[in-house]
């Protein structure tokens, strides 16, 4: 999406205003950019890159994010530990590019311990990076109990101790994220996505209604649970000792509720602020797919039937996908070009005029 809308520039500019934290980092020697650094490392390599008329996830935005970070932690510390892997890991990129995301997720994995080992496993940038591992490499990696043991207490405290809505949305939602499967989750894990959902469903609501949504911890883990809940009615567990009819019955209820989480997300999200619409209409570009990769209801009604009301709903999400982007223009997002003229030649400068909506959809759908 970024090659076809031509917006490496803006990539660019995002790109450098990540650096120009690090270089902040760098001189504060800030302990937690290592909680984010593996996150930008994912996220980058999530870009997708155009190469022979079809979409790949390539490595060019995190060669050159590797490159500027080795520079700028090179002038503050020298031939530093954390310059020494990032050195390590532009060898991978330059000798053998597709190992690196699974070497990224091992040094990320491997991090984690050696750190543990130095601070303490339950310091709060440990568990933070434990939460993101798992997050990014869910598949590979899994939480340790004891990390989990002490995300799901610092939520329980956050209730205890009656923390503010954002403190507490952020223990619960790092305890959650800590503990949540792709999909199949186990009973207690969808028990209390359900409760989440619903007390910073009532708390979006209310902001919608005043208009004043912003994407805060709060909202992170509204989008957070009803994605899960969304992903787990959408792929249930299947029930051997049903018959053919009950099944098909129980699979089509079960797919509604899916598209029922996602739908009430999103038309709370696209009533926010410009974050929370970028977020809504990457959701809705998901429900497309997941409409689309289902032509045929489950049920006893006509297969042609089914077809065409399945064709009219995906219709009808795309058309609101398209109505959520069109509204993003709206939003002011630093980074824009402002074009003038100096002695007869074109110069490009940066203000705070809004950022082209597909930028913006494109950077949080990676």
């Amino acid at each position: 999406m970024l090659a076809d809308a031509q917006l490496f520039r803006h990539v660019h500019f995002m790109l450098g205003q990540v650096l120009a934290r690090l270089q902040a980092a760098a001189r504060t020697n800030d302990p937690s950019f290592l909680v984010h650094f593996w996150t930008i490392c994912h996220v980058l390599m999530s870009i997708p890159v155009r190469r022979g008329g079809q979409d790949a996830r390539g490595t060019p935005w995190l060669g050159w994010f590797l490159r500027q970070l080795r520079q700028v932690f090179s002038l503050t510390f020298g031939e530093h530990t954390l310059v020494v892997m990032v050195d390590m890991l532009l060898r991978v990129w330059a000798s053998s590019a597709h190992d690196l995301k699974a070497t990224l997720g091992l040094s990320h994995w491997k991090a984690i311990h050696t750190l543990g080992k130095l601070i303490g496993n339950k310091h709060k940038i440990v568990l933070n990076m434990s939460v993101r591992c798992a997050q990014a490499w869910k598949s590979k990696f899994s939480t340790a109990s004891t990390t989990i043991e002490c995300l799901h207490q610092a939520s329980v405290d956050a209730v205890a101790r009656k923390l503010d809505d954002q403190q507490r949305a952020e223990a619960v939602l790092n305890y959650l994220s800590a503990v949540a499967k792709p999909k199949y989750n186990e009973p207690e894990v969808i028990s209390e996505a359900e409760r989440v959902l619903n007390w910073t469903g009532a708390i979006c609501r209310e902001a919608r209604q005043q208009a004043r949504l912003q994407h805060d911890s709060v909202t992170r883990a509204f989008i957070f649970s009803s994605q899960l809940l969304a992903t787990h009615h959408l792929e249930p567990r299947k029930n051997p000792g049903f018959g053919q009819a009950l099944r098909a019955a129980v699979a089509a209820a079960e797919l509604e509720l899916s598209y029922k989480y996602m739908g009430e997300a999103i038309e709370i999200l696209r009533h926010g602020d410009v974050e929370c619409r970028v977020r809504a209409a990457s959701l809705s570009r998901r429900l497309s797919t997941w409409i689309k990769g289902r032509p045929q209801k489950h049920g006893g009604r006509k297969h042609q039937e089914a077809v065409k009301e399945e064709k009219k709903r995906a219709l009808d999400e795309r058309n609101r996908t398209r109505e959520i982007v069109q509204s993003i223009t709206k939003g002011q997002i630093k980074g824009a070009r402002r074009r003038t003229w100096v002695r007869g030649k074109r110069k490009e400068h940066r203000d705070g005029r809004p950022l082209m909506r597909d930028l913006l959809v494109a950077s949080l759908s990676a």
